[in-house]
């Protein structure tokens, strides 16, 4: 079950012809595994991801339910738990609690998914506690495949896909701002590799106190970039108050340098904001991947 996956980066010596949104598109939907990625041709991705996901007769549609029928001795406990986690339960006692649990007796079974990379718990920046943390699904085609797969298999499986398109149509864009975080991740670390922030990342991650969250923090030493991640359109205005609230939220980080930045699908008058932001869409991505051969070296 546990597959080597390829770098976001490496989808453009893929798919040199295909265009930075469907790339990303793929990604979030099955990682970077490459026996998944020679299902697609990255041309018309919203329909190809129909066909693969949501036709009864192909690979990708039963591929998920097969593993963990095949690889684990309890495949309805670690069913259960991975759908726990899709529906929000994050935490050891909620997800106990969906699988009709207790907490103590699921410990093996996170273990177990944690070291396949299906799943990971994960801690806001900075933090030194041990326990808690929030479990998240890393895996990204196992991230698509529960959030719009699981609950219409059998109507799938029957001949019956209309209803799975539907919540596909409406939703895929809500989903892509969990996955498109994750992917500006990677690129925000190999643009520290190549000198395009204002310093090498040593830490890296989302952070969180109580309702208070940002996308991404990246540190070095008493200096931060603070990160916002948005999968949409946004203007001038929408970045600076996006700015605005990055400002408000940063102030519990006492006596750090701070740089603010955005990164989003389309930014509106960019160069207007560089001077004094970092600011990021889709064409700084394929600026950077789809022109610098030596990056994947």
């Amino acid at each position: 079950i546990f597959l080597q996956q390829l770098k976001f980066k490496h989808l453009f010596e893929w798919f040199p012809m295909a265009d930075v949104e469907s790339l990303i598109k793929l990604y979030s939907v099955v990682g970077g595994i490459p026996r998944y990625l020679e299902f697609f041709e990255a041309r018309n991705i919203d329909n190809e991801i129909q066909h693969n996901f949501f036709d009864p007769s192909s690979f990708l549609f039963r591929e998920a339910k097969e593993l963990f029928e095949e690889e684990f001795d309890e495949p309805e406990m670690y069913f259960s738990i991975v759908e726990a986690i899709s529906h929000g339960n994050t935490r050891v006692t909620d997800i106990a609690n969906y699988c009709f649990a207790e907490a103590k007796n699921i410990s093996k079974y996170l273990k177990i998914l944690s070291d396949l990379e299906i799943i990971r718990r994960e801690f806001p920046i900075f933090s030194k506690k041990k326990k808690g943390g929030i479990y998240q699904i890393i895996d990204n085609y196992f991230l698509f495949w529960f959030r719009f797969v699981s609950k219409y298999f059998e109507d799938i499986e029957s001949g019956y896909p209309d209803e799975a398109i539907n919540d596909f149509s409406k939703y895929f864009n809500t989903f892509l701002g969990v996955t498109f975080e994750r992917i500006v991740k990677e690129i925000l670390i190999d643009f520290g590799r190549h000198n395009l922030l204002p310093f090498k990342p040593k830490k890296i991650g989302r952070w969180w106190y109580k309702d208070s969250e940002i996308d991404l923090v990246i540190a070095n030493e008493n200096r931060l970039l603070l990160f916002e991640v948005k999968w949409t359109d946004l203007s001038k205005s929408d970045v600076s108050r996006i700015i605005d609230l990055l400002k408000e939220k940063s102030q519990i980080f006492k006596d750090k340098q701070i740089v603010y930045g955005v990164f989003a699908r389309h930014i509106d008058k960019k160069q207007d904001l560089k001077d004094e932001y970092l600011i990021f869409d889709l064409n700084d991505i394929l600026a950077f991947y789809g022109k610098n051969k030596a990056i994947f070296k």
